[in-house]
């Protein structure tokens, strides 16, 4: 650019001084160039002043004597027509300006309109129309210029043929319609530089199908072709060659070319740097549009877009370094965005890609395709709309290298074998995959497959949701996976699939899963596991949640928190494991195989658990722990196992191949078994202290069932009943705080039981031991008086305590056809039976459980009020619905079999009769799919005549079911109903939307839809802003029917929580999604006043209440003329032969109860029923 500027300048300054000569015919041109160099001028114009035409082709060679220049020009565009003119050696520089050439020689023979022999060449301002020959231009000079000149009609061999070694330069070049042989700019001889720039290239022809196009493939030092526009160009290559220094495409425009090899491309030899920047490509057709296979090339592409191009590979690449960034690249059949392959032995080491803000999308081939890169990184992108075929194994980014970094790049709807597949003999120095989203993923294998071992391995902070297929499959040295969320996954088989020496889990979040088979599943040759702060909420699986095979040294597991899975949250199935650990953490609503299971055929040393709650978990055999397999040693400490059940062994504890068990200041209780309700053991050293073992129930040893020669010992507990069966063969030693009851099977499967005390069964039952003094089985002669219940009762019903919280259940038939029910009451510490207490219902989401309920609502905080009183709240549990999880009627996945209204009705009856409860003051409300629940009971005359007011909380309002029986909102009062909804929930969202099959009413329309209902004025509410406007409270009570009101709390900025300034446990005190979102109001602060408001109307109230009821015995109800009776049964279970009587016993009017804290007396015999109940009354005596 530099040179011809100087050239430029210098043709300017010596025209002045030259002679300037008139042509105006081929004859005054050769006289002229005769005269002109006669008289030996260093400088001459020819001046063209009228056309030039000859009727064939005639070549005029200008050679001059001492000419420094010489410059052919015209005022204005003038033709020379079969006229060519020869610039010779000895002539310094020329200049060609204003003519128009056409030539009718032969096609692609000999021929040039132009020639030049001389070092400067400057071409401006003219026209190469129709010329056949050999090409418009031939030039063996060192600098060459061509500026605002059109070529059009050639049919030449070459457009501008440069023989010799110099620069090359192209500004605003018009090359249209032009058919070549071989190349449009053609270069003989390496060494030169070339600049084309602000030039059109449209509909050329070139006819060479090897490296021909536009420019041709011959060695230059450098090129840049920039802002120039590529059209309908059908040629061999369309921009090539080879370069030692750069080659740089920038601002340029490439639509509907064909190139039979590559739009833009290099030869093998070309160690350059590679820059294509700033272009469109849109509808070319090539195997490849970009094509650089030297392995010493660097290749830079950005700020590009490519559409609709049909190619085999966007880029086709050797290149050491190869970048991508700002580009977008949508894709056709059969196109792969990089292919990169430096498998040659020659290649050197160090290679790599980067891939960074980058849009793919709608490829349905592999998209990035690398091989032999040390270095690979993609960033800050997005893939989307890609569909591969499932017949092979064809991942959208295969890569063979040393490093692999994918981060802050989104994937989405992908129908492929997997997203991000890692193959290669190579041992993988690290692989980072960080803040990616994965979604609307369709998969065959998984999102991340990693085939060669690792080094490290690191999986964080990525969003998994909405998604068939595996997630994580690898081999690795050392693996983390942290802070990853994971939502609305279905797998034909594991989530996670790991092997390595140390693998780690860290806070990481799991909602609404499916698996074939486990979530996670850890195999190979592991030394230690590590699973930190990772919460698990509505899993669903054909497996354990994590699960073990293999030999490893430690699994430790801190702060996990396991919800509503449908099978055990940590399975060992197989192999010799060192210690197990686990520690602060909760395991929730488990139905099936225990909260923590260990296979038969697996061995462990030791099992520790500390800080740890197993609740409201199924098992066939152990509900809480199921180890089938050999453990030396279990220890818990400060852990929680209550309301767990087991269909047959070991309600809480199954461990039948336990060498030695420690449990120390844990709590034990309502757990439900046919045998053992507390533990069921065999050849176990069972030692407990300052442990709280109560309520659990078992028609066989609600406290032990022993099938192999164990001991049980232990001071500083709290056993309410020591129930202990044993079967045949199998004694079992009690000292201790085990030593005081002991009950054995009737008949022949009796068998003796030595403890501390001496001989307590023999095979015809229960013989009372010798050792035992006489004074300390006396009985009184007076019996205490009867406990009563309820208003003005001098006690609460079994079950209940003050200040805390307990699981009652309503064995299966407690009406026709509904299944067995639980639900959780908390009574608060300052109760008094004397003043009627207040009493709401709390119903949890969809997949979560009671327990979760009272954490989020904070409803059983001491010290909340309602009309100035303490307080009941019942936290119901929801059964499964068709998804497998809990829920409640009110949503396109509810169990509409399940009376979840008469649950709630009977809850209320039965309450009402155990407390003291003011029927004016009884009110629902939930979160999600329990806040749409609280919506159809206010639907729901039956239940708002009982109910005085409703809340709603984040609420799943499913537009086609939410609104009571037919989903026809039946409302015979006005109906006080108060809402909370966030504006970043993205579970239900504010603005409503489209889930499980299902449309979601927003939530302005849910609450004017309740203001429309009552009739309320619509354009009379009321709006309060607070916290500075992130909630907006609008209220309707003008014109509303007799006592209704509507009231609704915009939140800005909040998720799917209830709202709350503090967090809830299950948080551990870490901000993060949904319920652990903390928000700036407390929902409770409105809540309780707003119930406090409205009582329910008097016209509805029971016109009699009974102030009292008679307390039941173990075997029958009793009834009241005032008020219905309750018998506590055992848990519901198919082979619990009690339950039926229990049933068969209870009137209509009454309710079947078992409280998980009950007495729980075992139903072994009549002969043990009458030891316990005079067992019962001791202990009232000495009471």
């Amino acid at each position: 650019m530099k040179a011809s500027l100087v050239l430029a300048l210098a043709i300017f300054c010596v025209i002045a001084s030259a002679d300037v000569y008139q042509v105006a015919s081929i004859g005054d041109l050769t006289t002229a160039w005769s005269t002109a160099t006669g008289k030996g001028d260093a400088n001459i114009v020819l001046q063209v002043t009228a056309p030039l035409s000859v009727g064939s082709l005639q070549t005029i060679t200008l050679n001059g004597n001492n000419t420094q220049t010489v410059t052919l020009t015209a005022d204005s565009l003038t033709a020379l027509t079969n006229v060519a003119i020869s610039f010779g050696s000895s002539i310094s520089a020329a200049t060609v300006r204003n003519l128009q050439f056409a030539l009718q020689g032969t096609a692609q023979s000999a021929g040039n309109a132009l020639a030049f022999s001389v070092p400067f060449v400057n071409v401006s301002g003219c026209a190469f129309v129709n010329v056949i020959g050999n090409a418009a231009i031939t030039t063996a000079s060192t600098e060459f210029h061509v500026g605002n000149t059109v070529f059009t009609g050639l049919n030449t061999n070459y457009g501008v043929y440069f023989s010799s070694i110099g620069s090359y330069e192209a500004h605003n070049v018009n090359f249209t319609q032009n058919y070549m042989k071989f190349s449009g700019f053609y270069i003989a001889n390496a060494g030169t530089t070339i600049i084309i720039t602000d030039s059109i290239f449209v509909a050329n022809s070139v006819l060479a199908s090897s490296n021909q196009g536009i420019i041709n493939r011959k060695s230059y030092v450098s090129a840049l072709i920039s802002n120039c526009i590529f059209i309908n160009n059908n040629v061999a290559r369309l921009l090539s060659g080879s370069f030692s220094a750069f080659y740089t495409v920038t601002d340029c425009t490439f639509n509907s070319n064909i190139a039979a090899n590559e739009v833009i491309s290099t030869q093998a030899t070309s160690p350059c740097a590679i820059a294509v920047d700033k272009s469109t490509f849109y509808n070319n057709t090539a195997p490849n549009l970009l094509f650089f296979p030297d392995i010493r090339s660097t290749l830079v592409f950005s700020a590009s877009v490519c559409t609709l191009n049909s190619v085999g590979n966007v880029i086709s690449t050797s290149s050491l370094n190869v970048t991508s960034d700002d580009v977008s690249c949508g894709g056709v059949p059969g196109a792969t965005y990089i292919n990169a392959d430096r498998s040659s032995n020659s290649a050197s080491v160090g290679a790599s890609i980067n891939i960074r803000s980058t849009a793919l999308s709608g490829y349905d081939s592999t998209v990035v395709s690398t091989k032999s890169y040390d270095n690979v990184r993609i960033s800050k992108s997005t893939v989307s709309g890609v569909t591969l075929s499932l017949a092979g194994r064809y991942p959208l980014v295969l890569s063979a290298a040393l490093t692999v970094s994918v981060f802050d790049t989104s994937f989405s709807s992908i129908v492929a074998p997997s997203v991000v597949f890692i193959t290669g003999k190579t041992l993988l120095s690290s692989v980072s995959v960080d803040g990616n989203t994965f979604s609307g993923l369709s998969l065959q294998q998984q999102v991340l497959t990693f085939s060669s071992v690792a080094s490290q391995i690191s999986v964080t902070n990525n969003r998994f949701t909405n998604t068939i297929g595996g997630l994580f499959s690898s081999s690795g040295n050392n693996t983390a996976i942290a802070g990853n969320t994971v939502r609305n996954i279905t797998s034909p088989d594991t989530l996670f699939t790991l092997t390595g020496s140390q693998l780690a889990f860290n806070s990481n979040t799991f909602d609404f899963l499916y698996s074939a088979n486990c979530a996670v599943q850890f195999g190979g040759n592991v030394n230690d596991v590590f699973i930190y702060n990772t919460r698990v909420n509505g899993y669903n699986g054909g497996a354990g949640f994590f699960c073990a095979g293999t030999n490893f040294n430690t699994l430790s597991l801190s702060g996990v928190n396991v919800v509503s899975s449908s099978v055990t949250a940590l399975s060992i199935t197989s192999g010799t494991v060192g210690q197990i650990a686990v520690a602060d953490s909760a395991f929730t609503s488990i139905a099936s195989g225990g909260a923590f299971s260990i296979g038969s055929s697996a061995s462990v040393t030791t099992v520790t658990l500390s800080n740890t709650n197993i609740t409201n978990s199924q098992g066939s055999n152990g509900g809480a722990l199921s180890f089938y397999g050999q453990v030396q040693t279990l220890s818990l400490s400060g852990c929680t196992a209550a309301s767990n059940s087991a269909s047959q062994n070991g309600g809480a504890f199954y461990l039948p191949a336990t060498t030695t068990v420690t449990i120390v200041s844990s709590t034990i209780t309502s757990n439900v078994a046919l045998q053992g309700g507390a533990f069921s053991i065999a050849g176990v050293t069972l030692t407990v202290d300052d442990t709280l073992i109560r309520g659990n129930q078992a028609t066989n040893g609600s406290l032990l069932y022993v099938t192999g020669t164990s001991s049980a010992d232990g001071t500083g507990n709290t056993i309410d009943v020591k129930s202990v069966t044993t079967a045949p063969g199998s004694p079992v030693a009690l000292s201790g705080d085990f030593s005081t009851t002991v009950s054995c099977p009737n008949g022949e499967f009796g068998n003796l039981v030595a403890y501390s005390k001496g001989v307590s069964c023999d095979p015809t039952g229960y013989v009372a031991p010798s050792t035992f003094t006489t004074s300390t089985f006396t009985v009184g002669t007076t019996s205490p008086p009867p406990s009563t219940f309820g208003c003005g009762g001098n006690s609460l019903p079994t079950g209940y305590t003050l200040g805390s919280t307990t699981t009652f259940t309503f064995s299966a038939g407690y009406a026709p056809n509904q299944p067995r029910r639980s639900y959780t009451v908390h009574v608060p510490a300052d109760y008094n039976s004397s003043v009627s207490a207040p009493l709401i219902f709390s119903f949890h989401g969809a997949t979560r459980d009671s327990a979760n309920q009272e954490d989020i609502s904070g409803l059983s905080t001491l010290g909340l009020k309602v009309d100035g009183r303490a307080f009941v709240v019942v936290y119901p549990q929801g059964v499964a619905g068709t998804k497998g999880t809990t829920a409640w009627l009110s949503a396109p996945y509810s169990n509409t079999s399940v009376d979840d209204v008469g649950f709630t009705l009977k809850m209320i009856e039965v309450i009402k009769t155990d407390l003291c409860i003011d029927s004016s003051r009884i009110y629902a409300t939930g979160k999600s799919n329990g806040g749409g629940f609280a919506n159809y009971l206010a639907c729901t005359p039956a239940a708002a005549n009982v109910i005085a007011a409703f809340s709603t909380v984040s609420a799943a309002i499913y537009t086609n079911y939410a609104f009571g029986v037919g989903n026809a909102c039946q409302i015979n009062r006005g109906i006080p109903i108060m809402d909370f909804h966030g504006t970043a929930d993205d579970t239900i969202p504010y603005v409503g939307g489209f889930s499980n099959g299902a449309n979601i009413t927003s939530s302005p329309n849910f609450v004017s839809g309740w203001a429309a209902r009552q009739n309320c004025s619509l354009t009379q509410s009321n709006v309060v802003s607070l916290n500075g406007g992130i909630v907006n409270v609008t209220s309707w009570s003008a014109g509303c029917a007799t006592g209704g009101e509507v009231d609704h709390f915009k939140i800005g900025g909040m998720d799917h929580a209830w709202p709350r300034v503090t967090l809830p446990s299950q948080c551990n005190g870490v901000a993060g999604n949904n319920d652990c979102d903390p928000t700036v109001i407390n929902a409770n602060d409105y809540l309780l006043p707003f119930f406090t408001k409205y009582p329910l109307p008097a016209y509805l109230l029971p016109t009699t209440s009974s102030s009292t009821s008679s307390s039941a015995t173990s075997s029958s109800a009793t009834s009241s003329s005032t008020s219905s009776s309750v018998t506590a049964t055992p848990s519901d279970t198919s082979t619990a032969p009690s339950e039926t009587n229990s049933v068969d016993a209870v009137t209509s009017s009454s309710a079947v109860v078992v409280p998980t804290e009950s007495s729980n007396q075992s139903s072994e015999g009549s002969s043990l029923t009458v030891g316990l109940t005079s067992l019962a009354v001791i202990g009232c005596f000495f009471l």
